[in-house]
């Protein structure tokens, strides 16, 4: 099999998030709906944080178009044009999903979130800056200097959150800021397959959990 065909690469999370908006990223209807809580969310962005590895997403670059695809955690996404690819998420919808919701500003409900029932409410992050912590909106400390996740990625947003708190607690939202703009997220992109085969690795990433990302990754490392 040609290297061409599977891809390794990293990517930071402003990228990503422009590559989702633009209807690069799509999930096929053969995945199953957004089914996180939001403490799941709140332990991913805390792992990001904290520089954990979250896993790598993967990916299948197509020009063919599925005759039905899902939105990023149940938010609207235009379509690409026909003559450009889609990157169809096989395994690591979860986790995208919560990033792009999370910190995307410009975001609409899908009609199609009727039908898997997405609460938007539990992207609604924001973090502590005294208590060094991730918070819902439900749990803020109204007293505390609080930064919204979804500002962290928007200058002009950013900015008017950080002019609202106390001088003294400017430093540490800086930094947060910095720590989500620099981490990456690794992706790992495969192409030149069929409808079949990605039927095949789908129904094994399912049945096998994370050993078929491991047997991507060691072919990758000993070619």
């Amino acid at each position: 099999m040609p290297l061409s065909e599977i891809i390794p690469s990293s990517i930071k999370i402003d990228k990503l998030l422009n590559r989702i908006g633009e209807g690069d990223i799509k999930i096929p209807a053969f995945q199953r709906g957004f089914v996180w809580n939001q403490e799941q969310v709140l332990d991913l962005i805390d792992s990001i944080y904290n520089d954990y590895p979250i896993g790598s997403i993967l990916l299948w670059n197509s020009l063919e178009r599925l005759n039905s695809t899902r939105n990023i955690g149940g938010f609207l996404i235009p379509d690409r044009e026909p003559q450009y690819p889609v990157n169809y998420v096989l395994d690591g919808q979860q986790r995208l999903s919560a990033i792009y919701a999370t910190f995307c500003n410009d975001r609409a409900e899908a009609p199609e979130n009727n039908q898997y029932d997405i609460d938007p409410k539990i992207f609604d992050i924001y973090f502590d800056l005294l208590e060094k912590k991730f918070l819902s909106k439900e749990d803020i400390i109204v007293d505390h200097p609080n930064i919204k996740m979804s500002s962290l990625f928007d200058i002009e947003k950013f900015f008017e959150e950080i002019a609202n708190i106390d001088s003294k607690f400017q430093k540490a939202a800086r930094e947060l800021q910095s720590k989500f703009q620099n981490y990456e997220i690794s992706i790992i992109t495969t192409n030149k397959r069929t409808k079949e085969e990605v039927g095949i690795i789908f129904e094994r990433i399912n049945n096998t959990g994370t050993s078929v990302m491991s047997s991507f990754k060691c072919r990758i490392k000993t070619r």
